[in-house]
């Protein structure tokens, strides 16, 4: 009956941690690959529990196949998951393949980078800790294991398997370092638990270790119901946390109030470059997105907002700013433009000016800003929408967008240079590098 009940509840929490870390996306899910650990931490232990009332090795040794099992999605889940995304900001999520074939120098830059300790000593244990449970585990499953040879065999696999997937996939990198991480730690534990005579004590408890006491079989039944009953109720809690965060990110959206009133073309918003109407008029009706009530205008502006319903509505848009034209020289070097209320510094460089076609109008992007420091009457231009991060750093160090006419290099997003950021306005022949940032950053400001 146990056995039954450990596959089912090891089937089901499976499930569950795999689509915490791959489905939910609450911004509170930093470093969820810990975080959700214990979802499969209590199925492990009612394995063991189970393990220590029967006699027959067959069955605990079988038991072993689901440690390695649930094993193996966790570290899916801390080399795979959502979770390895950094900066939730960025809702694009874009992210490009790194290497590094420099034996430690991805752990010199991290113990140095101001990202800070904290995050530092994360990664760099966590990859030496990542492997370490396969020197208990496959030892007991196979006597061909416990050959330190076949053992690191079988590491060298599993690692090099797992930099390969990574780079088909274009998650994480191929770091040198990881890979010297991973081995060194899995082969040190190895060393440490067969040197030590430790492996004896883990052979007891997984294969040989059995309560013949009825008051301890009283005992360890009731702690396993316990745990079943544990794990029943925190999956059925995350199963409700995901469906309601997949009805928040996907609401039904009810058009079905928007009656068009008359054949008049109005106005509904302007919203990222475009001027927004309606080739009839709606007056004050309402949106329904999910439970709440919308104005159409708000509607247009939501991340809900797509072509289909744009055909639906006979929504028309055009263009805020049609063209803009800059005037490059080269060695003309970098110009302080703004500086932020954060104290952010937004720069050109080799661009002496950049002129911004906005509804007809000419508008020259320097005037328009000492303009809005004036809190003169201008116009409002958003270059914002002009450009798409193409590239994000590994470390989130510098983060590039790129447009129809010019490419932004945001260097020292998050806590890197003081929390300050620096924006570079670049031409699009321009070539960045990772070492484009301390370039910029080092040369002097023209006037």
């Amino acid at each position: 009956m146990k056995k039954i009940i450990n596959y089912f509840i090891v089937i089901i929490s499976i499930i569950v941690y795999v689509l915490l870390l791959f489905l939910y996306q609450m911004d509170s899910n930093y470093l969820k690959e810990i975080k959700y650990i214990y979802i499969l931490a209590i199925p492990c232990f009612m394995i063991l529990v189970s393990t220590f009332l029967v006699q027959n090795k067959e069955i605990k040794k079988k038991n072993l196949y689901l440690y390695l099992i649930i094993y193996l999605i966790v570290l899916i889940g801390f080399v795979f998951s959502s979770a390895r995304t950094r900066n939730l900001h960025i809702t694009s999520g874009i992210r490009h393949y790194n290497y590094n074939f420099i034996p430690f120098k991805s752990m010199i830059d991290m113990l140095n980078s101001p990202l800070g300790l904290k995050f530092a000593l994360y990664n760099i244990i966590g990859n030496f800790l990542m492997l370490t449970p396969l020197s208990i585990l496959l030892p007991l499953i196979s006597d061909r294991f416990k050959k330190i040879s076949k053992f690191i065999i079988a590491i060298l696999i599993l690692t090099l398997s797992i930099e390969i997937i990574q780079f088909i996939i274009n998650i994480g990198s191929f770091d040198i370092d990881d890979f010297i991480l991973n081995v060194s730690g899995a082969v040190l534990a190895f060393v440490l638990l067969t040197k030590t005579k430790l492996m004896n004590f883990f052979n007891n408890i997984f294969l040989n270790l059995n309560i013949k006491n009825k008051y301890g079989k009283c005992c360890l039944n009731t702690f396993y119901f316990l745990l079943l009953i544990a794990s029943l109720l925190l999956d059925s809690f995350n199963v409700y946390a995901i469906v309601v965060d997949y009805n928040i990110r996907n609401p039904k959206i009810d058009i079905s109030e928007l009656v068009c009133l008359d054949n008049k073309k109005t106005y509904i918003t302007d919203y990222n470059n475009y001027h927004y109407y309606s080739n009839c008029n709606y007056g004050n009706q309402k949106v329904m997105i999910g439970s709440e009530i919308n104005e159409l205008k708000d509607f247009v502006e939501s991340k809900f907002f797509n072509s289909k319903y744009e055909e639906k509505l006979g929504i028309i848009k055009q263009e805020i700013i049609t063209d803009i034209k800059l005037d490059i020289e080269d060695q003309l070097g970098k110009k302080l433009l703004a500086t932020t209320t954060f104290g952010d510094k937004v720069y050109f460089y080799n661009i002496s000016s950049m002129t911004i076609i906005q509804d007809g109008n000419n508008y020259d992007y320097e005037q328009y800003l000492e303009d809005l420091k004036a809190k003169k009457n201008t116009v409002n231009i958003d270059l914002g929408v002009m450009s798409d991060v193409v590239y994000v750093d590994r470390n989130d160090e510098y983060i590039i967008e790129k447009g129809d006419y010019y490419q932004v290099l945001r260097c020292g997003i998050g806590s890197l240079y003081d929390g300050v950021s620096y924006n570079y306005y670049l031409p699009l022949e321009f070539e960045i590098s990772n070492k484009s940032c301390s370039f910029l950053n080092s040369l002097e400001e023209r006037n």
